[in-house]
């Protein structure tokens, strides 16, 4: 049975047991003499620009799967505004229709995908990961539980995409989005102070402020070889399991040079005492092992000086995302936690002195 497409069901709300049945058989996850009897709906995960619920689902005739997982747009206004305005969840959307057979990374086998691009209402309804369990970005992870996460990022920047430049909808870390990506930064710093300069160390806050001054530099100096990249590759957006490391949560996919990702996820992923012990062989082996991937797409050089450059991108992530969602407890804990990481990376590797030498 195909799904009507007259019946758009992209609210959590209007979720029905005909609309399951439809999605489920449609993609071929349930028997054409199967249907949803009944199901029960339980809210998962910790996002702050996505509203995702798991739900239990009983069957009638052949059974589908026990459970699946949609994920919508967030039910407060200010976060779905942002996410509007930024266009994350067409991003998400796109991904699943339009790369994911194209990567070799491991995600969430995606049953349906639809966006109304006017009200920003979406849904992307996907396999159940369970039992694996999402990481925790401000806890940290263990250097062996980096490892992985950077093992699975070489499965998507070992593949060349063609003809990432010509989707318009993908986000870009390359010189043609600098303008844009420091204008950001500076329209929302003075938000971020003010919400969180009382609670973070001194040294974090002049980082975050000396950083305005080059943000717009920051991205000139990214170059070729450009790969897609997951763009928020930390540990909220990672789920551990007996089958090894899965990245949920696309809505920043964008494309540029691969290593942006990997000092992203080690810039806060890791505690700092911990990134600083085990970084740079972190970065060796993933290089090592994309070398072997790509037939060699980069040197050890230009990775490590990619890693240095592209620190600051988790600084700017934490100071635009945390000066544009709603505030809550753990959302302050999370983006404190990112800024302070970050802001840690960017002095040891001393990224704005490189930045700043740059003419």
């Amino acid at each position: 049975m195909a799904p009507d497409e007259k019946v758009k069901t992209i609210n959590p709300d209007h979720v029905s047991k005909s609309w399951l049945t439809d999605r489920l058989q449609a993609c071929g996850a349930a028997a054409e003499s199967a249907t949803v009897t009944g199901f029960t709906t339980q809210p998962i995960g910790a996002g702050k620009m996505g509203d995702t619920f798991r739900y239990q689902l009983t069957w009638g005739g052949p059974p589908g799967p026990a459970t699946v997982v949609g994920k919508f747009a967030s039910a407060d206004e200010e976060s779905r505004a942002a996410a509007l305005l930024t266009g994350i969840y067409q991003r998400e959307v796109n991904f699943f229709s339009e790369l994911a057979s194209h990567v070799d990374i491991r995600i969430p086998n995606c049953h349906y995908s639809e966006i109304d691009a006017k009200t920003g209402e979406f849904v992307v309804l996907m396999a159940d990961l369970a039992p694996a369990t999402v990481g925790d970005q401000i806890t940290g992870c263990s250097p062996d539980e980096a490892n992985a996460a950077l093992k699975e990022l070489v499965g998507l920047h070992g593949v060349e995409i063609p003809g990432l430049a010509s989707r318009d909808w993908l986000g870009s870390k390359c010189p043609e989005a600098a303008e844009n990506m420091g204008l950001v930064y500076a329209t929302l710093l003075p938000t971020f102070l003010e919400r969180y300069a009382d609670r973070l160390p001194a040294e974090t806050i002049r980082v975050a402020e000396r950083f305005e001054g080059c943000a717009k530099k920051w991205l000139t100096l990214s170059s070729a070889p450009y790969r897609l990249l997951h763009g928020d590759y930390r540990l909220d957006n990672l789920m551990f399991g007996p089958e090894g490391v899965t990245a949920v949560d696309w809505q920043t996919v964008c494309y540029g040079p691969p290593v942006a990702d990997v000092s992203y996820f080690c810039g806060a992923g890791l505690l700092t005492e911990d990134r600083r012990v085990h970084e740079e062989d972190l970065v060796r082996s993933y290089h090592e092992q994309l070398e072997h991937r790509s037939g060699g797409l980069i040197s050890w050089d230009r990775c490590w000086a990619d890693y240095r450059l592209h620190a600051v991108a988790g600084l700017h992530m934490a100071v635009v995302a945390a000066a544009l969602v709603t505030e809550d407890e753990r959302g302050i804990a999370l983006f404190s936690a990112m800024a302070e990481r970050h802001a840690a990376h960017v002095v040891d590797l001393e990224t704005l002195d490189l930045l700043e030498s740059c003419s």
